[in-house]
């Protein structure tokens, strides 16, 4: 009986001696993220806005919108330094052509949906009058994502506003002129 424990005993101690243990290294990488698209929920996301003629004469014109006047903005991103406050803006520029005289075209940028998660950002203003120049639209993003697809991430309505100013540099020999406007993903 002594020699079965002194067995045992022994046994439990070679296993322990026996047993080998292996590891390895495993690394995690988190790239910096930052990718926008625009959706409508249409085939196309492009916008037709226009100056009608008044109902009666004496009146100033109006503008309206053939089809839709609004895009959703989406975006991924993952920032870099979260603890030094690194963020992101979205700009907003016209990119290629000009507006006619006498128009100015003007943004508005919606909170973002529900969709998503994470710091999205919001509008930097109720309105913006879009230029040549890059502009603030939508700041303070963090590491985030807003959903794919209309309907989710920003809404962006667009409105073409008669400048009262310049009500005599609108010219219709120019009939239609196409612009680009182009919305940048950057570091704030």
């Amino acid at each position: 009986m002594k020699i079965a424990i002194l067995f045992l005993i022994v046994s439990f101690t070679s296993l322990q001696v026996f047993a080998q243990g292996n590891s390895n290294k495993t690394k995690v990488k988190v790239p910096e993220i930052a990718i926008m698209d625009i959706e409508s929920g249409q085939p196309s996301p492009d916008i037709i806005l226009q100056v009608l003629s008044p109902n009666e004469a004496g009146l100033a014109p109006s503008t309206s919108f053939e089809g839709m006047n609004s895009i959703w903005l989406n975006y991924t991103t993952i920032t870099k330094g979260r603890s030094n406050g690194t963020k992101k803006d979205i700009l907003v520029k016209i990119s290629n052509g000009q507006l006619p005289e006498g128009v100015q075209l003007q943004l508005k940028a919606y909170e973002a949906t529900n969709n998503g998660k994470g710091k999205k950002g919001s509008p930097k203003s109720e309105t913006l009058v879009i230029t040549s120049t890059d502009q603030g639209f939508i700041g303070e993003i963090e590491s985030s994502y807003t959903g794919n697809g209309a309907g989710k991430g920003h809404l962006v309505e667009y409105s073409l506003i008669i400048d009262e100013e310049n009500i005599e540099g609108l010219d219709a020999s120019l009939n239609e002129t196409e612009i680009s406007i182009t919305y940048t993903l950057s570091d704030a």
